[in-house]
């Protein structure tokens, strides 16, 4: 820790939009490496938070055809997702359902951030495409998979 570090500690203060970003870029980082029940959580705390902060920095709606990406996770299964995560519950989840919740986090909280226009370590833009191409493969190896039990 550097003496910068320490005395922002002392005496600085932390936003909830930067704390948001903060959670925001560790989401991104834990999901790429396949730790999705952890993005899950961080991912959807950054979520709410850019999302109650773009109406109030007038932030434009959800950009074309992200609704639809966004949501492609049914809001039930992403809700029992994180609830499960958050509360003692008496059932185990497959870990596909939680790479969906993942990824549907992921798309909602960087959707979130490109409407704040909030500065990342990478841009939101390009961490969403990311974000997707994983999904594809991941979901593609799940298909192969799937198939060849099926044989």
């Amino acid at each position: 820790m550097t003496d910068d570090d320490l005395e922002r500690l002392h005496t600085g203060i932390l936003t909830q939009h930067e704390a948001a970003i903060s959670q925001l870029d560790l989401a991104y980082r834990l999901y790429m490496v396949g730790e999705y029940a952890a993005s899950v959580t961080l991912a959807g705390a950054a979520e709410e938070v850019l999302g109650k902060l773009a109406p109030k920095i007038g932030a434009s709606k959800m950009k074309s055809g992200m609704e639809l990406l966004a949501f492609r996770t049914g809001s039930s299964d992403l809700n029992k997702v994180r609830n499960w995560l958050k509360h003692d519950r008496d059932f185990d989840l497959p870990r596909g359902e939680v790479f969906h919740a993942a990824f549907s986090m992921m798309v909602r909280a960087l959707n979130n951030a490109i409407r704040c226009e909030v500065d990342l370590a990478e841009s939101a833009s390009s961490m969403l495409q990311e974000v997707l191409s994983r999904f594809e493969e991941v979901e593609s190896r799940l298909q192969r998979g799937s198939q060849g039990a099926a044989t």
